[in-house]
């Protein structure tokens, strides 16, 4: 059960009457971002998605670029998208939506 909000919510759109506001601090065990720099790229390696490859609900990795598998450690103790993960861009285009439906060995 969602607890009622502790902000005011007179200026948020109307919601059908089963729904009702949340914070996501509220409904997510762990909310976490990626990381801060532009890592180095290479031929073959680890998918690294970025904005461009998260788009219409979807994950795409047709044109991702990759990482070495040392580098996916490293940047992996910050941020380890799961399964049932929801994924939100943060920069780029901001608020581009996924949830990871799958997971590649």
């Amino acid at each position: 059960m969602i607890k009622k909000l502790s902000i005011d919510t007179d200026y948020l759109p109307e919601l059908p009457d089963s729904w009702c506001w949340a914070k996501l601090d509220e409904l997510m065990k762990k909310i976490v971002d990626g990381t801060h720099h532009t890592p180095t790229y290479i031929k073959n390696g680890i998918p690294f998605l970025s904005v461009k490859d998260i788009r219409d609900g979807q994950i795409f990795f047709q044109q991702c670029k990759y990482i070495s598998q040392e580098e996916h450690e490293q940047l992996s103790q910050r941020c380890h998208p799961e399964y049932g993960d929801l994924l939100i861009t943060k920069s780029g285009t901001i608020g581009r939506c996924a949830i990871i439906w799958f997971l590649s060995k």
